[in-house]
């Protein structure tokens, strides 16, 4: 998937685009067409800042812990920069935006992100 290595990163993207899915589905029903695109929007700013990270922590090939640091919060620096100007250019560009999906699947899936750490690597 995307070049990415890891099961746990695989495993939790597979979840955020579930969970996107459903989010889109309730703001279909809820907010429309503008409600669906808007949680598809979110959830898609936070999987995107995911994958970006994986790749950067994968492509590190840290030889001690020091070098395993610098490149999580690297990584995790470059995650936040990307979800932060995504939504930022969502807010900007996309006029009929429904704020409460957005916000709503982007939260959804940044959680789900954080849930990689409870996935077994077992290869």
């Amino acid at each position: 998937m995307l070049g990415l290595q890891s099961k746990a990163l695989i495993t939790v993207f597979r979840w955020q685009a579930l969970a996107t899915v459903a989010v889109a589905a309730i703001a279909l029903a809820v907010a429309g067409l503008h409600g669906a695109i808007s949680a598809g929007l979110g959830g898609a700013t936070s999987m995107l800042a995911g994958v970006v990270a994986g790749l950067l922590i994968q492509r590190r090939k840290a030889k001690v812990a020091g070098d395993m640091i610098v490149a999580a919060i690297t990584a995790e620096a470059a995650r936040i920069g990307l979800m932060m100007g995504g939504l930022w250019l969502i807010f900007v560009t996309y006029d009929k935006v429904v704020p409460g999906s957005l916000i709503g699947a982007f939260i959804v899936t940044v959680l789900i992100f954080s849930m990689a750490f409870f996935v077994r690597e077992n290869k």
